[in-house]
């Protein structure tokens, strides 16, 4: 819903609507030129949007999967989030872990901001981490899963404690533990 793009975003439902309007339907155009982002839970698509605003945030002109895990480490819900509150890992953990990765860029980029090819690997493997779990949608916890082995989140995870075994069992356990509606 709009009211959970303008809470990831920190403004309100209309502002999320009327900024954010264009930009679902652009990455699904691109993306789901292989039909995958209409696969995605709401929470997932607003983790993508939420990467945008992370890198723009940062002034770069590319989102890369470091955007994708700021984003992810910023929801409160979903299993994702569960991931990392069972692990230990705060927001501040994440950021802190990722600015020491990556620099600053320069002015806020304007308009489309075009993904990484990692960050395209990474929602590409995303697809395949739901499958292999049985699922037939994609949500941040299958985006968490690509992001342990896709660089530099991978590599920014792995500082913090999570390899992709770690993050299954964990998301494996959340699914078990709550039902296959708590998915996403």
């Amino acid at each position: 819903s709009w009211a959970q793009v303008g809470e990831v975003l920190g403004v309100s439902r209309q502002a999320a609507q009327q900024r954010q309007a264009g930009l679902l339907g652009r990455l699904g155009k691109r993306i789901g030129q292989t039909g995958l982002f209409k696969r995605f839970t709401i929470p997932a698509r607003t983790t993508v949007v939420g990467a945008q605003q992370a890198a723009r945030l940062l002034g770069h002109d590319r989102i890369g999967t470091e955007h994708l895990l700021l984003s992810i480490a910023r929801r409160e819900e979903g299993v994702a989030a569960e991931v990392l509150r069972r692990a230990g890992v705060t927001t501040g953990d994440v950021e802190a872990a990722v600015l020491a990765r990556v620099e600053p860029g320069g002015t806020a980029p304007k308009g489309h901001i075009p993904f990484t090819s990692e960050a395209k690997d990474a929602l590409a493997l995303a697809l395949r981490e739901s499958l292999g779990l049985g699922h037939t949608y994609i949500g941040t916890e299958h985006i968490l899963l690509a992001l342990t082995a896709t660089p530099p989140a991978s590599e920014t995870l792995a500082e913090l404690g999570l390899d992709h075994e770690r993050v299954k069992a964990e998301v494996t356990a959340i699914l078990a533990e709550s039902g296959p509606e708590r998915g996403g």
